[in-house]
């Protein structure tokens, strides 16, 4: 295999810059750093998932003594979502050395790339609302790429919003990473063996290796519970039991107050579990480990969300693929979870976007206990609460629509409580409950936290 990779020292190794490299078009090679490999950048995403592989100091960077193989592949149908992918950075002249847009290292640090610095990153899709949107499948012959998100999902931007707050980063498309991806410091031989005959790393793909496989077909958390029971010799516990406090959090769209409201819950959870453990997972988005951090910050013992399912955003991901990823990361936390714990359940954007949030919501519905919709205005909310009526009258057979809808018309704790930007004020609160019937709580507010508190009590 060492022959067939290329050695240090022969034509098959790639220098520090790829200007002078070697012709290596769909030729595996290996990638040796004699320099300083801190100059190569690994976007946090990438790092969680590889974490999960291979045993690693989060102080030492990720390859920070080893050798990379890589192949370039320059035939684009080949690529698929969730590739891991080396780029290199531009900018907009060449006496510029820095980029104008940020890339998030696995530590969750921000900072802006210098030109010519190499980043490992991911294969994305993006459809934002209200910040951009981009695909992979929409990279060029001059492989120009975005980073889509700071986390490192990685396309080709198609449109991006005037008001986005921060530029994006702008690279050229290298290589993707191989398996097998890591080569000891002194050792010819793969760290990690390959998932599979792929030629290319996946995020998906090697927590497929990694954790047992589970049938497409599953829908919910019951059916997860069940199949788990029959299948011992699974890495999974044999129970997926979640917390009687089990509240989830949607939202009208992005930016409408989900992180901001989940804070304030996750303290709140904190004070009210005594000794038990605080679950934060959120199930759609576009990856980025600092939303999440936020959660960790004010109270929450464990964090995880879909880039530790292998997912660095769920945009565009087809609902079975999903669906599977994502049952695969809650049959890991089964075992961990008992119901003196308390969890928090997030879907990222809203539920309607393509980002898979109804199908998010088909498999945590049985276990919801309460909920909160966070609003940028009382309007944006009353056309949610039609369009789940909608949806829900115009596809039956789908579990997540009636999930929602059936939110919006019970009268119990499931039913939700309005937060965000809709519920700053009183007259914000009374517009809500006039149009919606919605009770509305501003967080912000000690009295407000109180009756929080009080809600979270009585699920007990």
């Amino acid at each position: 295999m060492a022959a067939a990779l290329g050695q240090p020292g022969d034509g098959n190794v790639l220098p520090l810059g790829f200007d002078d490299a070697p012709e290596y078009n769909d030729t595996t090679m290996v990638l040796d750093r004699p320099l300083s490999w801190k100059f190569m950048l690994v976007c946090s995403s990438v790092a969680r998932v590889v974490h999960q592989i291979i045993r690693h100091d989060p102080r030492v960077p990720i390859w920070g003594e080893s050798k990379m193989v890589i192949r370039k592949i320059t035939d684009r149908r080949d690529w698929r979502v969730n590739d891991v992918v080396v780029v290199e950075v531009l900018t907009d002249h060449e006496d510029e050395l820095f980029s104008k847009g940020m890339v998030e290292l696995e530590s969750g640090r921000m900072i802006h790339p210098m030109r010519g610095q190499l980043v490992i990153c991911a294969l994305a899709h993006r459809r934002s609302t209200q910040e951009s949107v981009g695909s992979f499948l929409h990279v060029g012959d001059d492989l120009r790429v975005d980073l889509l998100t700071e986390g490192g999902a990685c396309g080709a931007a198609t449109d991006i919003s005037t008001f986005m707050p921060d530029p994006m980063v702008k690279a050229i498309y290298r290589a993707h990473v191989a398996e097998p991806f890591l080569l000891e410091k002194d050792d010819d031989v793969p760290s990690y063996p390959p998932a599979s005959n792929e030629k290319t790393l996946n995020l998906e793909g090697i927590l497929d290796a990694k954790y047992d496989s589970i049938p497409p077909n599953l829908h919910h958390v019951g059916q997860l519970s069940s199949w788990a029971t029959n299948h011992p010799q699974s890495s999974a516990n044999s129970e997926c039991e979640f917390p009687r406090k089990t509240v989830l959090i949607f939202g009208t769209s992005m930016s409408s107050g989900k992180t901001v409201a989940g804070t304030y819950l996750a303290r709140a959870m904190r004070e009210s579990v005594e000794h038990g453990n605080v679950f934060a997972l959120k199930l759609t988005g576009a990856g980025q480990l600092h939303d999440i951090q936020r959660y960790g910050d004010c109270g929450a013992t464990h964090v995880f969300d879909f880039v530790d399912a292998g997912l660095i955003s769920t945009a565009n991901i087809p609902p079975e693929q999903y669906m599977v990823a994502i049952a695969r990361l809650l049959r890991r936390l089964c075992g961990s979870m008992n119901k003196q714990d308390a969890c928090i359940i997030e879907i990222g954007s809203s539920p309607f976007e393509d980002y898979n949030g109804l199908y998010a919501a088909a498999l945590i519905a049985s276990v919801v206990k309460m909920s909160l919709v966070a609003a940028s205005d009382a309007y944006a909310l009353k056309g949610m609460v039609a369009v789940s009526a909608e949806y829900s009258r115009d596809h039956p057979e789908h579990e997540g629509a009636r999930f929602f809808n059936n939110l919006f018309t019970s009268n119990d704790h499931k039913r939700p409580i309005c937060v965000g930007p809709a519920a700053n004020t009183r007259a914000g609160r009374d517009l809500v409950k006039n149009i919606t019937g919605l009770e509305a709580l501003n967080l912000a507010l000690a009295s407000h936290r109180e009756t929080l508190a009080n809600l979270l009590a009585e699920l007990a």
